[in-house]
Formats: structure tokens, sequence, C-alpha cells
């Protein structure tokens, strides 16, 4: 119960935002949703975005056992017994990056979207991932390896 009590301090310190409820794939990572504040990056996990539409690869923390990610009411993580996640994503990340075996980032070729990519990075020896999704109006562009307006041709 110990990491709760600051994440308590940081709920009352965003609860003037106004938060969207999206429980679906979209809103993972999507930073839009709590006033570029946090988002959910998987079931369980949260990353800050310091003003910005994307998280912060370095600033991703795992909710207590039991606990969901949730951007609901400004709350990071919401008990699971009361709540569901709200951003499953649609790819594992993890699985995506190992079987690319390479770091960097890179467009999800099952979204026909155009709006998922994972950035894979290695860790003891090992390759995981995040999965991003960007803004709406926004598409995935693998040649510049960031969200732009236009469709890419090869999407």
């Amino acid at each position: 119960m110990n990491g709760i009590k600051p994440l308590l301090t940081l709920v009352i310190f965003i609860a003037v935002l106004e938060v969207g409820n999206c429980a679906n794939d979209d809103s993972c990572s999507d930073c839009s949703l709590t006033g570029l504040v946090y988002a959910c990056v998987d079931e369980f996990t949260y990353g800050v975005c310091y003003g910005t539409f994307v998280v912060d690869p370095n600033s991703t923390m795992a909710c207590p056992d039991g606990y969901y990610c949730s951007i609901e009411d400004g709350v990071f993580c919401s008990a699971q017994e009361v709540s569901s996640p709200s951003c499953v994503p649609k790819v594992n990340p993890d699985q995506y990056c190992t079987e690319l075996n390479k770091t960097g980032y890179f467009r999800v070729e099952s979204d026909t979207t155009c709006k998922d990519y994972v950035y894979c990075y290695k860790l003891s020896g090992q390759f995981l991932g995040w999965l991003y999704h960007c803004n709406t109006n926004e598409y995935y562009n693998s040649s510049t390896s960031r969200c732009v307006t236009t469709r890419p041709t090869d999407c």
C-alpha cells in the first residue's frame, strides 16, 4: 500500500482535469485523453506525457498488483474488482519486437488504420516493446518515424 500514497497525491493534483472515458485499443498511449498528463500503455502500465502527445518511454510505471491502468476520473490505477482496463493493446508489443529482432520505431503492419506503431528496445538481451497510437487525423509514417497528417502511400 506504500506505492498507493504517492499515487493518490498525484491523483489529487490532476483531479481538475477532465478525462475522457475510452476503454478500447484507441486509448492506448493516447496522452490527449488526460490533458497530456499520462496515458495507459497497456492493461497494467501507465506512462507520463510531460505535456506532449507521446508517453515518455523512460517514465512508465506498473500499477500495483490487483489494479488496472485507468484514465477514468484522473486515477492512474483502479482496483480490478471494480473496474476494467482503459487500454487493451491489439498487438503484443514484446512479441512483435522479438519477432522483428531489432530496435527502433516500426509501424504495426496488421493495423489497417496506419495509426499503430511499436517502439522496440533491447534490455538484458531481450527484445521488448511499447505500443503507441497516433492521434486523431494522424498516421504513422515509417520513413520519418513520426505521426503525420497525410496518410503514407505505403499504407
